[in-house]
């Protein structure tokens, strides 16, 4: 794939999208929800170079994730991703933990999680919780095996 050369300074939605090889409706809904920085000038929005550059770079940064102003998953207020508690439990635990079983123990009820915007949310709480049983589980298996 040939990198499509991009205007100097400002380009149009159109050309952004064309360049980013997503849809115009993407581009316009990342400026509105407050990721991508543009200005419109009369009926046309134009963004800056580095202000799309920036935001291809974040767009799928999960750290950066914003609804409403406030971080969707917040290690400082103890909310972790699904894939983030699968990560630490693997390692913790010295086996995988996949993240499907999170979701699988999240929707029959076996752990609690809530919901910030399409993301599911684990409480550190409710993580450590989950790491206890499991400890015990494996201490179980050890001694029938």
């Amino acid at each position: 794939m040939t990198e499509k050369k991009l205007p100097d300074e400002f380009f149009s939605l159109r050309q952004a999208a064309d360049y980013g090889n997503v849809s115009r409706q993407a581009i316009y809904s990342a400026i509105h929800k407050g990721k991508l920085k543009a200005v419109k000038q009369g009926n046309n929005w134009k963004i800056r170079r580095d202000d799309y550059d920036e935001y291809r770079l974040d767009r799928h940064n999960r750290e950066k994730s914003v609804i409403g102003g406030e971080k969707v998953f917040d290690e400082a207020k103890g909310h972790y991703s699904i894939m983030f508690v699968s990560k630490a439990l693997s390692a913790a635990l010295g086996r995988p933990y996949p993240p499907q079983h999170l979701y699988y123990l999240i929707r029959t009820g076996q752990i609690e999680a809530f919901k910030k915007g399409s993301s599911w949310i684990i409480a550190a709480k409710d993580a450590q919780e989950l790491y206890e049983k499991e400890m015990g589980i494996d201490d179980c298996l050890r001694r029938f095996s």
